[in-house]
């Protein structure tokens, strides 16, 4: 049956094209077998779906991944937390920059500080009352807030590395997501060796944000970060897409180590 005149293959939008981090902040986004997955993937493929357009996610080390999308490489970043400097270069959902409730954030993520186990902890319980030096991911927003308490700080671009450089005492804590905190003190590695300290919460909220010069609008962007927050108020299209992260990790943790 001939086609049409009128229709035509390229009429199809192109797929969303966006980055993430390719360290492991399991279950938000994590990598198996070298395709980004996780919560935060989950939720925004779905609210991307629903808008009608597809969408390819690409992992990437963090800071290759930012300036890639700024450049309109990629259209976007899942996920990142709001930075005024980054508004010159990327577009956030309305209440951001006040982390408002309503906000169409993709998760709400609390932070928390490990130690070896045999610390004696004389802070004040303040968040920033930490043994130092203290060890964060690269590109957390804390690492700043923390440098500008003159607090010596050393990052590192995976948390492997960040609990090896703990336990091996390079650094005095570090301060990771309670998930991630949670998968990596149950490790053979660090049980009873690492524990965390009853430091004040600190929580972060994370956005899927969109380049400037990328192929979404602002109207488009808009019209995403509705469907994400119609998503998030769906018991069960949520505990849908958190149980297939659950799996994914249970799949990634129970692979042999390469060699």
């Amino acid at each position: 049956m001939a086609i049409p005149a009128s229709i035509s293959w390229a009429d199809e939008p192109e797929p969303i094209r966006l980055c993430t981090d390719d360290n492991f902040f399991a279950p938000l986004t994590f990598v198996l077998e070298g395709e980004a997955v996780g919560t935060h993937v989950g939720l925004t493929r779905e609210a991307i779906l629903r808008n009608g357009r597809a969408v390819d996610v690409t992992a990437l080390p963090w800071t290759r991944c930012l300036n890639a999308a700024a450049r309109g490489a990629f259209d976007g970043v899942v996920s990142a937390s709001y930075r005024e400097d980054r508004t010159e270069q990327f577009l956030y959902p309305e209440g951001a920059a006040d982390a408002a409730d309503e906000a169409a954030f993709l998760s709400r993520a609390r932070d928390v500080v490990i130690v070896r186990a045999g610390t004696e902890y004389e802070g004040n319980g303040s968040r920033f009352s930490l043994p130092q030096p203290v060890g964060v991911p690269l590109g957390y927003n804390f690492s700043d807030l923390l440098k500008e308490r003159d607090t010596v700080v050393q990052s590192a671009k995976s948390f492997d590395s960040l609990f090896k450089m703990l336990e091996r005492g390079r650094v005095a804590s570090v301060v990771v997501m309670s998930d991630v905190a949670d998968i990596y003190l149950r490790e053979p590695a660090y049980r009873g060796r690492l524990k965390i300290l009853p430091t004040a919460d600190h929580q972060a909220s994370y956005y899927l944000m969109f380049s400037r010069k990328g192929t979404v609008s602002q109207t488009e962007a808009e019209a995403i970060w509705q469907q994400l927050l119609d998503v998030r108020s769906e018991p069960v299209t949520l505990t849908q897409i958190r149980a297939e992260a659950e799996q994914q990790l249970k799949q990634l943790l129970s692979s042999p180590e390469p060699e």
